[in-house]
């Protein structure tokens, strides 16, 4: 799913997933998005960002990192 998950859509479906509990397929979800071609990537961080969820675009940003 986070493979065709649109940009547009990331933000609502990780909430929900967090408002239903679903903390670890939420995590899942971001990690796989961070696995996405770089632009896709950023652009879902940057979705999370706006959308005021922070934290999750932090975690695709840092499953992303290649320096570490």
């Amino acid at each position: 799913m986070a493979n065709t998950l649109s940009v547009r859509e990331f933000p609502a479906v990780v909430m929900s997933y967090r408002t239903a509990g679903l903390t670890e397929a939420a995590e899942t979800l971001l990690h796989t998005a961070a696995r996405r071609e770089v632009q896709a990537a950023l652009n879902i961080a940057a979705a999370l960002h706006d959308n005021d969820q922070y934290e999750d675009a932090g975690v695709i940003l840092n499953a992303a990192r290649t320096d570490s």
